[in-house]
């Protein structure tokens, strides 16, 4: 009995092993590799037409699985990804087909999550391949941005930061047999590891409509039973030889102003004695992960105008997102409880710094 027991044992062990070992197989056959082509910068005008040469030797990436709402079966339309890169910057284009009559699409602010009731596509990247985050730049038909960190968290609301910011470029236009969309994203304002050779984890999205019905696209199946999508970002792009600039930025600034009042029409005016401010801002990069910021005297003015709010016999008061830069950058290295700390409460400090 005990010897039947061990054998038992050891073939349950080695099934499972066998399991394990295809298994791992299978997503190593899953995950493809793609190394894009090196170009110069002068070699691309960016308008949001793929004419220039170059398109037809870049890393051409196809969007062939349809995951909502057939589950991972074969796309019924194209969409390719292109993508190339420079010294300084990446370079991806966007081949969407559809029927142009079919297209959804408005002229969009930056971050507007209405984007979401647009033709678009999203790019993904997850630079150091830890699967803790994912940086999505999304773009509309048209050209119009959205750009957030993607965590691995199940509810929508928390999945995505979308006060995470970089500067990048993308046009987008409407073809006849579909759109096309060009990006140029630059490797200073993404995070991720030391060194001018870099191999990151990626994959493309697409949205569009269909009788009335969302489909969505990807370059990767979709796992609906793995609620971690950032995991799913598993493909492989390569950078070799990149230029790792660091960010030295010397904002100055100042200004003046003066007012004054009269009491009638016909007086002159009386003119207030003029005031105004100074102060000087530095941000520094030490290393690629790695950035100081230090300003005094700092001009805190919003970025951009507030949404309006109506309060009305409220128990609290209104909270706006914040914008500025400053109290934005790193804050994915902190998480702070809901209400514990409001930054739109710092109006007008003397000094502030940061290290992260």
């Amino acid at each position: 009995m005990v010897k039947n027991s061990i054998l038992i044992n050891n073939n349950y062990l080695r099934y499972f092993l066998i399991y394990f070992l295809f298994l791992n197989i299978s997503l190593l056959l899953g995950q493809e590799n793609f190394t894009p082509s090196n170009i110069t910068d002068n070699q691309i005008t960016l308008d949001g037409f793929l004419n220039e040469e170059f398109w037809s030797s870049a890393a051409k990436v196809p969007f062939d699985i349809e995951f909502s709402p057939a589950n991972n079966k074969p796309s019924r339309i194209k969409t390719f990804g292109y993508i190339s890169y420079s010294k300084e910057f990446i370079y991806v284009g966007i081949d969407a087909k559809v029927d142009p009559k079919n297209i959804r699409v408005s002229v969009r602010q930056r971050d507007d999550m209405n984007m979401l009731n647009d033709d678009f596509i999203a790019l993904r990247f997850d630079t150091f391949r830890d699967a803790r985050n994912n940086i999505v730049l999304g773009v509309n038909a048209l050209g119009s941005q959205l750009d957030a960190r993607q965590i691995n968290e199940i509810s929508e609301d928390k999945r995505y930061d979308v006060s995470f910011n970089i500067n990048f470029q993308s046009f987008g236009n409407i073809t006849e047999d579909g759109y096309q969309i060009e990006m140029k994203i630059p490797f200073s304002e993404i995070e991720f590891p030391n060194g001018s050779d870099q191999t990151w984890h990626f994959n493309f999205y697409r949205r569009y409509f269909e009788d009335g019905n969302v489909i969505e696209l990807s370059s990767q199946i979709r796992d609906r039973d793995n609620p971690c999508l950032v995991c799913q970002t598993t493909d492989v792009i390569k950078f070799n030889d990149i230029t790792i600039k660091k960010r030295f930025e010397l904002l100055p600034y100042l200004y003046s102003n003066v007012s004054g009042t009269r009491s009638s029409n016909d007086q002159k005016i009386s003119f207030n004695k003029p005031s105004g401010n100074v102060g000087i801002g530095l941000n520094l990069d030490i290393n690629k992960n790695t950035s100081l910021e230090v300003t005094l005297n700092p001009d805190f003015s919003q970025v951009e105008a507030d949404v309006t709010q109506i309060d009305a016999n409220s128990s609290f008061s209104l909270r706006y997102p914040e914008r500025r830069p400053f109290f934005n950058r790193g804050t994915d290295l902190v998480d702070f409880v809901s209400g514990t700390f409001y930054s739109r409460s710092i109006v007008n400090p003397v000094f502030a710094s940061k290290l992260f």
